[in-house]
């Protein structure tokens, strides 16, 4: 049996919280960091919280690459592993990811749409997994913690457009 991994971001305390399990009622959802402990209430989740989900993808970011508050957090969610383990950054919808090619480099926010995890080209959508396959693509932040990512690169092509 495979599980939908997911993650939630905290509106109140600005921070992202585990999800393993969600329990929907009435006027909110209860959420549990794991299948063994009482589920805590987030007051009116879907003003509190955004639940993003993992689209099974990661990155093609190196282990040198890592800040070393990142590499701890790695090390201490995969404890068995080792660096060499490492196969990149998992993408998460809400992620921004810097695509690279020998001609230019874009930022994307990565979205779930149509039942595919996907970045807005145009009026096109694209699915990650072809952009991972043609070009270099690292994830860069997210639009919750690194709004300025994307709002900086909508500031750039509107000045380019009017130049």
């Amino acid at each position: 049996m495979s599980y939908i991994k997911m993650r939630g971001w905290d509106v109140d305390n600005k921070k992202f919280l585990p999800v393993e399990r969600l329990l929907f009622d009435i006027n909110c959802v209860l959420i549990s960091k794991s299948f063994y402990e009482e589920p805590k209430i987030s007051r009116s989740l879907m003003k509190q919280t955004v639940i993003t989900l993992d689209s099974g993808m990661t990155d093609h970011t190196h282990w040198d690459e890592l800040l070393d508050k990142e590499k701890i957090a790695w090390l201490s969610a995969h404890f068995k592993n080792k660096p060499g383990n490492f196969t990149g950054k998992k993408i998460f919808e809400s992620d921004i990811i810097k695509i690279h090619n020998y001609h230019y480099t874009i930022l994307k926010e990565v979205k779930f749409l149509d039942g595919m995890f996907c970045v807005v080209s145009g009026i096109q959508l694209e699915s990650v997994r072809h952009v991972m396959c043609e070009f270099h693509v690292k994830v860069v932040g997210n639009i919750f913690e690194n709004k300025e990512l994307i709002l900086d690169k909508k500031m750039k092509l509107n000045k380019n457009e009017v130049m």
